[in-house]
């Protein structure tokens, strides 16, 4: 259920004290995404452990998880053109808003970085290498990263595609085509999740074909259908995402496939280069 409903639901039988709160939180929900736990007491006019109380009475552990469902909320409801408005509003001039952009790009490659070792992204090239054919799925947002991604990997020799995901037929007739075992379907998906995304991932989960999902949290319900999982920090600035980490962790996984392929990329590249040489002979 949606922070804000859940809210409204439990409204009634609130204190008065934590029914301000609500108010507060109800007619402000882009604000608080931004506050410290100080600022935010300050604001509803209440002690710290006091609002800590009220986040566990909605079932959570702390005011940062309090935050990370708003942002979840605003992320689903609001435009993204005027998510990023509000996120640059919050800067008193461009210097500050320049030292915010930086600092949370930093943040999220830095907690990407530490988020994935070495194994997991070579378990993640494994899965690839080790199949015949792979399906690409990404939505909205996170379509960009999905066809980066096959940028990348269809000339290290992975025989990649894009699922439509607006056309149904193709997705299911795409992955019948094959066995099971012979495909992969890497599935990229940050909050919100698409519906269409996370439906792929499902029907591979029950049919038996293989998943690497690129996500932003082990909770990610991409995630909790796959079996090799990039964890990303995409969260910026509290309102919107950014693609900053996906793009640097296809960069990684490309560099290491490339290496770990050794001979066998140099053999493709120079049937590739063959083959165009004789269908330049057709052009001139």
């Amino acid at each position: 259920m949606d922070i804000l409903d859940r809210i409204r639901q439990e409204y009634s039988s609130l204190s008065k004290t934590r029914k301000r709160i609500s108010d507060y939180i109800l007619d402000n929900a882009s604000k608080c995404c931004f506050y410290s736990l100080k600022e935010f007491s300050s604001c509803v006019n209440a002690t710290e452990a006091t609002v800590l109380s009220y986040c566990r009475g909605l079932g959570l552990g702390s005011f940062v998880d309090l935050k990370k469902e708003l942002q979840i909320h605003m992320l689903s409801t609001v435009a993204p053109g005027d998510r990023v408005k509000m996120a640059s509003s919050q800067s008193g001039s461009v210097a500050e808003l320049y030292g915010r952009v930086v600092k949370s790009e930093r943040e999220a490659l830095r907690s990407t970085f530490e988020q994935n070792d070495l194994a997991r992204l070579q378990e993640f090239n494994r899965m690839l290498r080790g199949a015949k054919r792979v399906f690409v799925a990404g939505h909205n947002a996170s379509r960009l990263p999905a066809r980066y991604f096959i940028h990348r990997m269809v000339p290290l020799g992975v025989d990649a595609y894009e699922l439509d995901l607006q056309d149904e037929h193709q997705i299911f007739s795409r992955l019948a085509a094959h066995t099971p075992e012979e495909c992969l379907v890497v599935a990229f998906a940050m909050s919100p999740y698409g519906a269409a995304t996370v439906a792929v991932t499902e029907y591979c989960r029950q049919a038996g074909i293989r998943v690497a999902a690129v996500t932003d949290s082990h909770s990610s319900p991409v995630a909790k259908n796959a079996q090799s999982v990039i964890l990303c920090h995409t969260e910026f600035m509290g309102l919107t995402n950014s693609s900053t980490s996906i793009m640097a962790m296809i960069n990684l996984l490309s560099m290491l496939y490339s290496f770990e392929s050794g001979g066998a990329e140099l053999d493709r590249q120079g049937l590739l280069d063959g083959t165009a040489k004789k269908f330049d002979q057709f052009l001139d």
